[in-house]
């Protein structure tokens, strides 16, 4: 199991939230929201945000990621060390990211064709 998914999975623990009420949040099934903890179905970015302020939890901190002053950065090594993990995070997440975009970019020549279809009915 994916870190990332270890650290929900904890910290939904830690809180006490069952699974019923995280799909109930997440308006989707429990059985759903079990398979996402669970790295069976993929977590989009959306809803990685929104689990994350459902359990009142950045995102840093699922992802496990040490956030430290990177907005106010003077040093330039520390800076490059920064820009370093933010490019290692994009290419290990890189397979992921061009799925989700493929996926979309899918589901929207799924609606291009059902209008088609309903206007042809119409």
């Amino acid at each position: 199991m994916a870190n990332y998914l270890k650290n929900i999975k904890e910290f939904r623990e830690k809180i006490g939230y069952s699974l019923e009420y995280m799909g109930i949040k997440l308006d989707i099934s429990s059985v759903s929201y079990s398979k996402i903890e669970k790295g069976e179905t993929k977590l989009t970015i959306d809803r990685l945000y929104t689990i994350s302020e459902i359990l009142n939890v950045s995102i840093s901190q699922i992802l496990d990621i040490e956030v430290k002053n990177e907005i106010h950065q003077t040093n330039n090594e520390t800076a490059i060390g920064s820009l370093k993990r933010i490019e290692n995070f994009y290419q290990e997440n890189k397979e992921q990211n061009l799925k989700i975009i493929e996926l979309y970019e899918q589901r929207l020549k799924e609606k291009d064709v059902i209008i088609e279809l309903l206007k042809i009915k119409s």
